[in-house]
C-alpha cells in the first residue's frame, strides 16, 4: 500500500496544478463511476474538469509518460477516498480557481445524497 505520506504531500506541492490534477483525475473518475454513473455524476465530474481548466478527456492519463514520483503518486491516489481526492484537487487550484472547489463541493453533495438514497446512511464513506 502506497500512503501519501509527508514527502509525497510535498511532492504533490511542487507539481505544477495541471499535473497534479492529471495525476489525480483519472482517480476520481473511476471512484465516482462507481459510486454513481449516472449521467448526472457525470456532469458533476465534467464540470468539475471544466473549473480546473483542464481539457483532458475522461480516463486519458498515460502513465508511460509520467515520473517514477509521479507514478508512486498515482499509485497512492488510486488508493484514496473521493473525499479526501477532492480534497487534494481543491488544494491544487485554491489560489488560482475557487471555482474548482465549489465545482468539488458539488460534487460530493451529490455523491454524497446518491449513497444515502441508493444504499443506507450505514454505507457513506466517501
Amino acid at each position: 500500500e502506497v500512503q501519501l505520506d509527508k514527502r509525497r504531500r510535498e511532492m504533490l506541492r511542487n507539481l505544477e496544478p495541471m499535473k497534479a490534477c492529471a495525476l489525480i483525475l483519472p482517480a476520481l473518475q473511476k471512484k465516482v463511476d462507481a459510486i454513481d454513473d449516472s449521467q448526472n455524476a457525470r456532469d458533476k465530474f465534467e464540470a468539475l474538469l471544466r473549473s480546473c481548466g483542464h481539457s483532458i478527456e475522461r480516463g486519458e492519463l498515460v502513465l508511460a509518460r509520467l515520473s517514477r514520483h509521479e507514478r508512486v503518486l498515482h499509485i497512492a491516489f488510486k488508493q484514496r477516498n473521493v473525499g479526501l481526492l477532492l480534497n487534494d484537487l481543491v488544494r491544487q487550484f485554491a489560489d488560482t480557481m475557487p471555482s474548482c472547489a465549489q465545482a468539488a463541493d458539488d460534487l460530493l453533495l451529490h455523491l454524497r445524497k446518491f449513497v444515502l438514497a441508493v444504499r443506507g446512511p450505514h454505507v457513506l464513506a466517501l
